[in-house]
């Protein structure tokens, strides 16, 4: 083995040229992997924030025809939710663009939830109330939104906005650690599925919703 490392050694010395493009390789290599495994272990092993016991934290699919879904019709979460023997509480959620209007326009990351969202992830409030049962047009602003956009003003309940044209009236802050259920997005806004018909009414006829569910 050490007469292998000196005639390498003695090759790479007549070679600079290749030497440096074998250096480069490498590192660009060993930088390439360290890249590729911290943004796996940031969306894939690392457990999301703010959820009362995220190693319970399961999103559901359905097979059909050998193909794997992860987006449900209401209906079917209305059955899944009602008849499902294998979960502690089964939330749904959809994704929805808002344009939010306080004293200007603004692009926010808002989420549809169910009105046990919050339950089933057991995530707590940090400034009055999360989502409930009957709510109408209430919202719940995360906690980063609350410092950003309302200054950290510890009476923002009560307080209204404008999300795409509909006044909501906010509720509540989520605790500082919860982000939403998606691993690589941040939300702003979670308000009632009931609200969808007006806030996202042009996609009344296709919505679909994700399901997460804690396992019993």
């Amino acid at each position: 083995m050490v007469q292998d490392l000196r005639h390498a050694v003695r090759l790479l010395r007549k070679n600079p040229g290749f030497t440096f493009v074998a250096i480069l390789t490498l590192a660009l290599g060993i930088a390439a992997n360290t890249t590729v495994f911290s943004v796996v272990s940031a969306i894939l092993l690392r457990p999301l924030p703010g959820i009362a016991d995220p190693g319970r934290l399961v999103s559901v699919s359905r097979i059909q025809d050998g193909n794997v879904f992860d987006n449900f019709g209401y209906p079917d979460y209305s059955d899944y939710r009602d008849r499902s023997r294998s979960f502690a509480g089964l939330a749904a959620f959809c994704t929805a663009p808002l344009s939010m209007t306080t004293d200007g326009t603004n692009r926010v990351h808002g989420d549809l939830v169910t009105d046990n969202y919050f339950d089933v992830l057991g995530v707590k409030p940090a400034v009055g109330r999360l989502l409930g049962s009957g709510d109408g047009q209430v919202a719940v602003v995360s906690y980063s939104m609350w410092h950003e956009r309302f200054g950290g003003t510890p009476d923002i309940a009560g307080s209204r906005i404008v999300l795409n044209g509909v006044p909501f009236t906010i509720v509540g802050v989520a605790s500082s650690g919860f982000r939403g259920t998606a691993v690589d997005e941040s939300f702003d806004v979670w308000v009632p599925i009931s609200t969808q018909p007006v806030t996202l009414s042009r996609l009344s006829e296709g919505i679909r919703w994700l399901l997460c569910g804690m396992s019993d």
